[in-house]
């Protein structure tokens, strides 16, 4: 592709992407506000302890998931041609995404074998 045809796709990307940044930041909030941050130290048993625990961390995760997407994605969009930008905006993406799916799977494990060590 030549510079213009890039310039041309980015200018009627960057609409897209503003609402597409508008709509993650809406729902990140609306996440962070349903995950419970609790003082894990007030917890009178080990499965509250355990629970607080992953709870925090699941919020601390999905909030550097989102901002690392969110920075991908505004490195894409200036790369403006850029082979190596472009490159490596899609590593950070594409990292982010195998960092979500990671957390996801090891959020399902810890609360698996909460539910076997201490019952449904």
């Amino acid at each position: 592709m030549n510079s213009a045809k890039i310039k041309n796709l980015t200018k009627k990307l960057i609409p897209v992407f503003s609402v597409a940044f508008l709509f993650v930041a809406y729902n990140a909030g609306a996440t962070l506000n349903s995950v419970n941050f609790d003082n894990p130290t007030t917890t009178n048993t080990t499965e509250e302890l355990v629970s607080s625990i992953v709870s925090w961390l699941l919020g601390i995760t999905s909030a550097v998931v989102i901002i690392f997407l969110v920075y991908g994605g505004i490195m894409y969009i200036t790369a403006s041609g850029d082979e190596n930008q472009i490159e490596k905006s899609k590593k950070i993406i594409n990292y982010a995404i195998i960092g979500l799916f990671l957390v996801l799977i090891s959020y399902s494990v810890v609360t698996t074998l909460n539910n076997i060590i201490f019952g449904p």
